[in-house]
């Protein structure tokens, strides 16, 4: 972490606590309700920190924001596109479901046979309750917000690194 934070305040030619800030922002994030402490018996809390860059307007801010949380954005889509097929599938799962208890449902309302319709009516609710039950997953959020633009890659750049990143030069 500590090169990247080097290379990006070099990179955006930015104070290096400015990028510093960052990275803990984005290391806060991928622990977020993961580590708590104890104070005393009784007493625990969450680790956050909460966390703001306070610079003069074209300070470059967003030119450090973006490759200091990239990584962030990253392994929330990659969570997201992991997680896409059990949500489809229960999405899928629930819908038929409660087609299927809608039709019941629908013919329970055309029969003129009162017990044939107590029947169906009560095997619709039971239709419906196994649809109620089915639960969709959420999306894996780690962010609340979509990825900061950033500037097109380098062809230098090394897959999987930050735009800014860079090797060091000989004799550094």
């Amino acid at each position: 972490m500590g090169e990247q934070v080097a290379a990006v305040a070099e990179f955006t030619q930015t104070p290096p606590d400015m990028a510093a800030a960052m990275a803990l922002a984005a290391l806060s994030t991928t622990a977020g309700g993961r580590v708590h402490v104890q104070i005393r018996d009784g007493w625990v809390e969450q680790t956050n920190l909460f966390l703001v860059v306070a610079m003069p307007p074209a300070s470059r801010k967003s030119d450090v924001f973006a490759p200091m949380t990239r990584p962030i954005y990253d392994i929330e889509a990659a969570m997201q596109e992991e997680s896409r097929p059990a949500i489809i599938e229960a999405e899928v799962a629930k819908e038929a479901a409660e087609a299927l208890a809608e039709s019941i449902m629908t013919k329970a309302r055309k029969t003129d046979d009162g017990l044939a319709s107590n029947s169906l009516v009560a095997e619709a609710a039971g239709l419906r309750m196994e649809a109620d039950a089915i639960v969709v997953p959420p999306r894996p959020r780690l962010t609340a917000s979509p990825p900061p633009v950033t500037s097109p890659q380098r062809p230098d750049q090394a897959p999987g690194r930050p735009w800014p990143y860079r090797r060091a030069l000989p004799g550094r």
